[in-house]
């Protein structure tokens, strides 16, 4: 049975992200997957949890590299420029 995409696999493709292999792909699909897409449409990677006042909090790290395969997904200088704008 054809399993309906998810919203967030649809968020990773609309951003071109998992192209390169169907293990990367697989896990954006994951019920539990740490893979997230910021607002400006760059990758990140939940690496680590801290409780704080205000709840639990995350922290995140850029995904430069196909953790799978090594292909390149994004540039530490794309990144800023998603951050930051231009200039």
């Amino acid at each position: 049975m054809i399993q309906p995409e998810s919203a967030a696999s649809r968020r990773f493709r609309q951003f071109g992200f998992g192209g390169c292999c169907d293990r990367l792909r697989t896990a954006f699909e994951l019920p539990n997957s740490h893979f997230l897409v910021d607002d400006e449409g760059a990758l990140f990677v939940t690496t680590g949890w801290v409780e704080g006042g205000e709840g639990l909090g995350e922290y995140h790290s850029a995904v430069l590299f196909c953790p799978f395969c090594g292909a390149s997904l994004q540039s530490a200088d794309k990144i800023r420029y998603l951050s930051l704008g231009p200039g």
